[in-house]
């Protein structure tokens, strides 16, 4: 992980709640299909970290998404295109690269920033099974 990225979670999971500060939160859904179907999206009970080091060009998304009928995910998808996606139906961790997202941020610097990703890719695991991820995600 980019040292940048890397600062700016630690930073983001360690900073207190501001009084009408506003949360992170993460639009849009993942459809998988292969070794792995259903359509994922975020909750707020979930686990979500969103960074943007726009100078930089580096931005990444770290979530677990829920399909509503008790299968889970996590991925972890930067703004470069790599993905890799993980569930305990799955077994092992898939792993691929897509297409590139965007980040902007309205400051220099370390910042949660605004951050796009499309989703299309095929992901693979060890074992040589597949995961297709398809959709959209957007996390501020």
């Amino acid at each position: 992980m980019h040292r940048a990225i890397a600062t700016l979670l630690v930073l983001a999971a360690a900073a207190p709640s501001a009084a009408g500060a506003e949360a992170q939160n993460i639009t849009g859904t993942l459809t998988a299909s292969g070794a792995l179907q259903g359509t994922f999206s975020w909750k707020p009970d979930l686990a979500i970290n969103c960074a943007c080091v726009q100078e930089q060009k580096v931005g990444q998304i770290e979530a677990t998404m829920t399909d509503g009928a008790g299968t889970f995910v996590a991925i972890v998808a930067s703004i470069d295109g790599s993905l890799v996606l993980t569930s305990g139906k799955l077994g092992e961790t898939m792993r691929g690269k897509g297409k590139a997202g965007t980040c902007s941020s309205s400051n220099q610097g370390l910042t949660l920033g605004r951050i796009d990703l499309p989703l299309d890719a095929t992901l693979k695991g060890p074992s040589g099974a597949t995961v297709t991820v398809k959709g959209s995600l957007a996390c501020k």
